[in-house]
């Protein structure tokens, strides 16, 4: 399986990357976010990601290529982006469950992921027409009728950098991956273990 859900955050084996679990951030500020990646703070150990980060997810979860850099809307193909935006956290159910009381599919009546939903965080790219501004990405399904196709966005969207709101931040951090112990490694282990045994039976 190339995504593993880890609770708390999602591994991309085929990048190496974790992705932190975007409502982790919500109504944190860029500025704020930003200041929390030492040891012993809210978000230690991961950093921003960027937008040809974000693209590389989406073509890694949907087998489709996006242009690394590209900006914009990519349409996506009914199935494609499905759960996607539910394994990163719904930002979309955080808003909803904090002002109506429950997820956008349950106030309408669905099941989660049925209906209408979506993921937006900030990125780590500044809005080229605005330092003041960061750039964000969004994960968007919708299955309300025919006539609305899911989508990504990429640096389409910008927010204040010290202004927190409703979207949270997309956050990652390369895999943290046991380091295997060689064979040889075992084999010398024991041969020296053997020695030691047998220079002791010498003394005695």
């Amino acid at each position: 399986m190339d995504f593993i859900d880890n609770n708390t955050y999602t591994t991309d084996t085929i990048s190496g990357l974790d992705w932190l679990d975007v409502t982790t951030s919500v109504n944190q500020s860029f500025a704020y976010v930003s200041s929390q990646f030492n040891e012993g703070e809210e978000h230690a150990g991961w950093r921003y990601a960027t937008g040809i980060e974000f693209n590389a997810m989406v073509s890694n979860w949907t087998g489709t290529t996006i242009t690394p850099a590209f900006t914009g809307y990519v349409y996506h193909s009914e199935g494609l982006i499905d759960g996607l935006h539910l394994l990163l956290g719904s930002t979309m159910d955080s808003l909803y469950t904090t002002v109506a009381g429950d997820t956008f599919d349950a106030l309408n009546g669905k099941a989660e992921g049925g209906y209408a939903d979506f993921t937006r965080g900030m990125l780590a790219d500044a809005d080229p027409n605005d330092n003041t501004k960061i750039s964000a990405a969004q994960i968007s399904d919708d299955d309300r009728s025919s006539d609305v196709r899911d989508y990504t966005t990429t640096r389409f969207h910008t927010y204040s950098r010290t202004t927190s709101g409703d979207p949270g931040s997309f956050l990652i951090r390369n895999t943290v991956a046991p380091i295997p112990i060689p064979a040889s490694a075992w084999l010398m282990g024991s041969g020296l273990a053997g020695l030691l045994g047998f220079s002791r039976k010498k003394k005695i």
